[in-house]
C-alpha cells in the first residue's frame, strides 16, 4: 500500500507542477476560449489545489504508522 500511494503522490505531485507550467504558458500567450473570450489559463489553475493537495494526502497515506488491530476494535 505504501508504493502505491508514493506512486500516487508523484504521479499528482507531476501532473500540479505541469498543470501549473500548462497556465502560465497560456496566461503569456493571453489565450482566450473563441466565443466567450474567457482566459483559459484560469481554468487550468483551478486545477491546481486539488491535485497539490491529492499528492499531499498520498504522502500522508505513505507515511502513516499503519493502524493497530485494538485502535480498530477488532482482532486479526
Amino acid at each position: 500500500a505504501r508504493v502505491a500511494a508514493l506512486a500516487m503522490a508523484l504521479i499528482m505531485g507531476v501532473l500540479a507542477w505541469r498543470t501549473v507550467v500548462g497556465a502560465a504558458g497560456m496566461w503569456q500567450a493571453r489565450e482566450q476560449t473563441i466565443m466567450l473570450g474567457v482566459p483559459v489559463w484560469a481554468c487550468y489553475a483551478a486545477l491546481v489545489p486539488g491535485l497539490a493537495l491529492a499528492a499531499l494526502a498520498a504522502l500522508l497515506q505513505a507515511f502513516a504508522p499503519p493502524p493497530s488491530a485494538k485502535a480498530e476494535g477488532g482482532a486479526l
